[in-house]
């Protein structure tokens, strides 16, 4: 029922926004409020409306309830959702990205996204996230309508697109995937924010996300870092140091012996060493 009805209106608008220039301003924008107010008064349009001729501001208003069941009304200012149309926004942004040469559509994600889980990440493009055919899965099916509603961050939703495995082989089929999307706002957010994160930037990532708990995930953040930075003793001092935090000493060992092969002169790497060769449990 939208659909012809958006059909219908447009062009009324459309119109009706080009005449407002015209000398008998006043009689379009009645004009406008009198269609707006009949589809209303019908229960066929509930929104907000902004009309505005050569940057001027001249008609806003509400009709109709923001929100049904508390009975809150449209104001000119509300904001509404704009729920799915954002994809639009985000893979337009994507592409721009990849127009300026600051990442690559057949790239994997994982040259870009050092928060997401490293097993998956190293199988999926982004061309798979914009078309829909990742194989991530959505969210949890057996959440509440509470959780549905909660406010969440970006750095949560990455969080929720790690927690299960891939549903199918990346490109083989079709499946709609809002977590996709979410997971290419963040990449928009890593890459599109500033240039390419240096090592340091992306070891401070994986220190603040150590500081507030999320050891798993500073863990992936600082393979990401290993992996783009092969040759710098700091990054495999730092990956170390959460694999020692998480109880892995075998591994820590092997990465602070890295370190210490690149850079014979980190004390760090050496005090951890023995430490570890002396009380191999947890500490």
């Amino acid at each position: 029922m939208k659909r012809p009805f958006l059909r219908s209106l447009l062009p009324v608008l459309s119109v009706a926004a080009a005449a407002v220039a015209d000398p008998p301003q006043d009689a379009t924008v009645a004009m406008i409020d009198e269609v707006l107010r009949a589809y209303a008064d019908r229960g066929r349009f509930q929104g907000s409306v902004l009309v505005a001729t050569d940057g001027e501001i001249v008609y806003r208003k509400g009709f109709g309830p923001a929100n049904v069941e508390s009975g809150i009304p449209n104001a000119p200012g509300t904001s509404h959702r704009i729920a799915g149309l954002g994809a639009a926004f985000t893979a337009a942004i994507i592409l721009q990205l990849a127009d300026e040469g600051r990442l690559d559509p057949d790239e994997t994600i994982a040259k870009y996204l050092p928060a997401y889980r490293s097993d998956n990440a190293g199988r999926i493009t982004l061309h798979h996230l914009l078309g829909h055919t990742s194989g991530i899965p959505g969210r949890p099916k057996d959440w509440a309508l509470k959780e549905y509603r909660a406010e969440y961050t970006l750095d949560d939703l990455v969080e929720l697109a790690n927690l299960g495995g891939l549903q199918f082989r990346p490109g083989t089929r079709y499946r709609h995937c809002t977590n996709g999307y979410n997971l290419l706002a963040a990449i928009e957010r890593f890459v599109g924010s500033r240039d390419l994160p240096t090592e340091n930037l992306v070891n401070q990532l994986g220190y603040e996300l150590m500081g507030r708990g999320r050891l798993n995930t500073a863990i992936r953040v600082f393979q990401f870092n290993v992996a783009a930075y092969p040759q710098a003793w700091n990054t495999c001092d730092s990956l170390a140091e959460g694999y020692m935090k998480a109880g892995d000493h075998l591994t820590a060992v092997e990465y602070y012996t890295r370190s210490l092969q690149l850079n014979p002169g980190n004390r760090n790497a050496r005090t951890m060493l023995r430490r570890l060769s002396l009380q191999p449990g947890p500490f």
